[in-house]
């Protein structure tokens, strides 16, 4: 993304926000327009430091982060085979996972709930913390009681034989059934668009997966998953 303003001195500005893909083809223009009372100062780079974790600290290798609108951030560890919080004083702590592989704990704490290899979350509006709980092919969601549920995909091992998908489908993975009758296989990456709908990087069913929410989450209804046009499951965030 490039942020392009011109002119640099105090006065009238316009200018636009520009995102481009990969290639340099550009995806999307925002034309930015306001006053500024004083000249603009460049960006310059500040020093690195560390926000989480180190020797001796609770994360083995994280993939993935994400944050809510309170300054908490939320790290995906498929390592740990957790998801760990971050308060804005800097303070670690789990929130979700115990630590060992597995699939349990859905309608429970999270805190008390197995995951196996999460690589990535992802928050939304509403304050629910959604995780790719990647060997065992779902993603997860916590909600903002810490309740854990199983949000999309069915459960089975990687290289075990998929369950079956709905009669609707239009695939062998599960296009146009309900979010928990789709078949994932390694979902890596997480990511909402603009109006709230969950795009799934389907790494091994190399596919971008799109779950269409119909309802606040509250209520926990949602809609159907379709494959994206994209065919690569946005390679480019999947973490081996």
């Amino acid at each position: 993304m490039e942020v392009q303003f011109q002119p640099k001195v105090a006065g009238r500005r316009q200018g636009a926000v520009v995102i481009s893909d990969i290639a340099g083809n550009v995806l999307v223009t925002v034309s930015l327009n306001g006053n500024g009372a004083r000249a603009m100062a460049g960006f310059a780079p500040s020093a690195i430091s560390t926000f989480a974790g180190g020797s001796g600290g609770p994360l083995m290798g994280p993939t993935g982060i994400a944050a809510d609108g309170f300054g908490n951030y939320y790290v995906a560890d498929p390592k740990a085979n957790k998801v760990f919080e971050v308060s804005p004083s800097g303070a670690i702590s789990t929130f979700a996972g115990t630590g060992s592989p597995g699939y349990s704990g859905d309608n429970g704490s999270a805190t008390s709930a197995e995951l196996n290899g999460p690589m990535d979350v992802v928050v939304d509006g509403a304050g629910f913390v959604y995780i790719a709980d990647t060997i065992n092919n779902v993603v997860r969601v916590v909600d903002t009681a810490g309740i854990i549920s199983t949000y999309a995909g069915q459960y089975y091992l990687s290289g075990s034989t998929p369950p079956g998908v709905c009669q609707t489908a239009t695939n062998s993975v599960g296009d146009g059934c309900l979010r928990t009758q789709i078949i994932l296989n390694r979902p890596v990456a997480l990511v909402f668009c603009h109006a709230q709908n969950i795009h799934i990087a389907d790494q091994l069913n190399h596919r971008q997966r799109t779950v269409f929410r119909t309802s606040s989450p509250r209520s926990r209804r949602w809609e159907t998953a379709r494959r994206a046009t994209t065919a690569t499951a946005k390679t480019t965030r999947a973490r081996t």
